[in-house]
């Protein structure tokens, strides 16, 4: 059982779980062995731990470092999208569906399932929040017209989407605020040791040079060679 959606596993889960649990054991059972009462490991040490190399090895041969940033672009989810959520979960007369199963079914996110049925929970009231920031730049056919764009090139950038609709693209410039903020913390920083910082800022580290950005629906995933 799944204690974070209340659902039952798969067979392929079940059969994933336990393989996770025999490969932590063989680990555990390794490292106790190699470094007993958890000493510190030095060189030599590391060539003896033949399983944890080949777990880390597998690891980043499934899962390497960023090789690819995918962009999610998610339109803001219909009213009726909103309703069928609550019929396939809450309903009475519906399937009463977990919120992973609700997800799947709508092709969006869990999150959004969840957040949806709060909102149900609390006030039955699905209709859009009142916003705040400035007004809306852009009008649902150009919302549509850019989604459509972003579908059949999924590796156009948004100066390219830019350039086809003819609008203009720019960014808020730093204000007075930001400016002072920044200048109180170079100031702060000032007596830092920064032989002690090894980034100072985010940054990205690869095995490879691979570096592509792309337009990812909802409900409709790619898979990329990497």
């Amino acid at each position: 059982m799944d204690d974070d959606e209340g659902e039952s596993f798969t067979d392929e889960e079940i059969k994933e779980e336990s393989l996770a649990f025999i490969f932590a054991g063989n680990v555990c059972e390794e490292v106790d062995q190699v470094l007993p009462n958890r000493i510190t490991p030095t060189n030599e040490h590391l060539s003896e731990l033949v399983v944890c190399a080949a777990v880390i090895n597998e690891t980043l041969r499934l899962y390497p470092p960023a090789p690819l940033l995918v962009r999610h672009y998610e339109m803001t989810l219909s009213v009726d999208k909103r309703y069928e959520i609550i019929f396939l979960s809450r309903h009475p007369m519906g399937p009463q569906l977990g919120v992973k199963a609700v997800a799947k079914a709508i092709k969006c996110a869990k999150s959004t399932v969840q957040y949806w049925l709060n909102r149900w929970k609390e006030s039955k009231d699905l209709s859009d929040s009142k916003r705040i920031g400035r007004p809306r730049s852009t009008t649902k056919k150009v919302d549509q017209r850019i989604s459509d764009l972003a579908s059949t090139d999924n590796i156009a950038t948004t100066r390219d989407i830019q350039r086809v609709l003819n609008l203009p693209i720019s960014k808020p410039l730093l204000t007075e605020k930001h400016l002072q903020k920044r200048l109180e913390w170079a100031h702060a920083a000032g007596d830092m040791n920064w032989n002690r910082i090894i980034f100072s800022d985010e940054t990205t580290v690869r095995l490879s040079q691979l570096k592509r950005c792309v337009w990812n629906l909802p409900g409709k995933r790619k898979v990329f060679r990497t």
